[in-house]
């Protein structure tokens, strides 16, 4: 059973393309006056200081509807808005954050779907124990720098002056601490002291993410792919300044949520594809120095990972205007906007592009049928392409060299048909965008060993592998037939 939560129509309806800032850039962040919020708005401050209004579904509530308890949950878990509930000493928190231990040393946290992919699971379990929620981050950054509240959505946001000593406190435990915190299944531990008693319960990217993921849907019904779209946009949306840089990309191209195709490539991790390696240093992916493009078998490699991915998208939305890249490489971002023979010059004359059905080493590409598309797609990607994305998992830094992953994963979100590759941040934006179910609308454009230049589609890979199964189960049928006529026959012959 779902239903909806309260929409907002009191506001005067701008166009898409459109967002109101202020002249300022900080946020402001400060509790209201508690006593002049109505029944209907009791959920949390829910939001900065501006009306976001581009790129985002007005229609969330009845787009993206969650179950039952969720809304509940969501409308009745005030958190920073009321000071009298952050003051309540018989009030108990669950805190998810990325902060540091022993004074001074980093956590490991993970990059940004690390981070968030257990969300709903430590929502549920504060909705269990009846405790509020928080995000807390230190490390790279607050996550508020990034994301914030909708307005009227949940507000997460822990402001200073509250549970301070429980925070000093959580940075000062040991190493061994904190390495056991990573790996402990709090979907068990949170109900047993003594983290039952504590007022407030820290929690990290965990190790121990499968357990509990599997204790939790032991306890209730927990698809997060249905879940997540509505989540992600009742929590969060675009901080102010993540806003302003993303708006000249918005309105140039004059682009709507849920009518343009995205593309990712990760290329800095693995760190070797096909035993070659990729990046300038060894471990790239988190220390960046970017790709190794002067190889002329790396830049092979890279840039047809990016040609073929956009033909992947292209191939799953054969009508749409733009295809959004988004990529841990800079290199091939450049590449594909400027130096690609089959993306640079997207024109009315411009070759189609296509696929065989096969090759000569007789791989069935998932039984993909030969298929030929025109089309006129432009390329495009965020503002600084030509600048290293950081890794979200880097000790603290400038926010802004960091905006690159929360405005891929933004406009991955709002994407109607997808293309992605292998790790999970370009899967995720998939699940975000609502999508995630209709198998038609996603397509792999490579595997961990091998581009796809069939751009097979998740439906056709699941049709074939199905098959696959079917087939196999029909050879064991044979063998176990064949082993019955072979002890009959020595039987026989005994």
């Amino acid at each position: 059973m779902f239903s909806t939560t309260i929409a907002d129509n009191s506001i005067e309806k701008k166009p898409e393309a459109y967002v109101s800032l202020n002249s300022t850039n900080k946020a402001k962040f400060t509790i209201p006056d508690e006593s002049k919020q109505t029944e209907d708005l009791n959920l949390g401050i829910g939001g900065d200081e501006y009306d976001y209004r581009f790129i985002k579904y007005e229609d969330v509530a009845k787009k993206f509807p969650l179950p039952d308890w969720w809304d509940k949950f969501l409308k009745t878990q005030p958190v920073a808005s009321h000071d009298k509930t952050l003051s309540d000493p018989d009030t108990k928190f669950l805190v998810m954050t990325c902060h540091k231990y022993a004074t001074t040393t980093q956590e490991v946290c993970g990059g940004l779907t690390d981070r968030l992919v257990l969300l709903p699971h430590y929502l549920w379990l504060a909705h269990k124990t009846g405790r509020k929620f928080f995000i807390r981050y230190s490390k790279p950054a607050p996550l508020e720098e990034f994301f914030v509240p909708p307005k009227n959505g949940f507000d997460w946001r822990l402001p200073d002056g509250y549970i301070d000593d429980e925070w000093k406190a959580y940075a000062s435990r040991n190493a061994t601490t904190y390495k056991d915190g990573r790996r402990k299944n709090w979907a068990k531990d949170i109900f047993s002291a003594p983290w039952n008693e504590k007022r407030v319960v820290f929690v990290n990217s965990n190790l121990a993410m499968g357990a509990i993921i599997n204790t939790v849907s032991t306890m209730v019904s927990l698809n997060t792919d249905d879940i997540w779209p509505g989540l992600f946009r009742r929590m969060f949306q675009p901080s102010k300044n993540l806003a302003q840089d993303m708006a000249s990309l918005v309105e140039e191209y004059d682009l709507k949520a849920g009518e343009y195709a995205s593309a990712h490539v990760r290329v800095k991790w693995p760190k070797q594809y096909n035993g070659i390696l990729l990046n300038n240093k060894q471990n790239g992916d988190k220390q960046g120095g970017g790709v190794n493009m002067s190889w002329n078998v790396t830049y092979a490699t890279v840039t047809g990972l990016g040609d073929n991915a956009i033909k992947c998208a292209v191939r799953a939305m054969p009508w749409t205007k733009y295809v959004y890249f988004a990529s841990d490489a800079n290199e091939l971002t450049e590449y594909l906007l400027l130096d690609s023979p089959m993306w640079s010059d997207r024109s009315s004359d411009s070759a189609p592009i296509s696929w065989n059905g096969g090759d000569e080493n007789g791989n069935d590409h998932f039984d993909v049928p030969a298929w030929e598309v025109s089309t006129t797609a432009k390329v495009i990607a965020r503002p600084h392409y030509n600048v290293e994305p950081e890794h979200f998992d880097k000790n603290q830094m400038d926010p802004k060299k960091i905006y690159a992953t929360f405005i891929d994963m933004w406009m991955m979100a709002h994407a109607k048909y997808h293309s992605f590759g292998v790790g999970g941040y370009g899967h995720f934006g998939t699940v975000l965008s609502g999508n995630h179910g209709n198998e038609t609308y996603r397509t792999r454009h490579r595997d961990y060993d091998a581009i796809q230049p069939n751009c097979a589609t998740s439906a056709e890979r699941k049709k074939y592998k199905a098959k696959q199964s079917t087939s196999l189960e029909e050879i064991l049928e044979i063998v176990r037939e064949t082993n019955k006529k072979i002890v009959k026959f020595q039987q026989l012959h005994a």
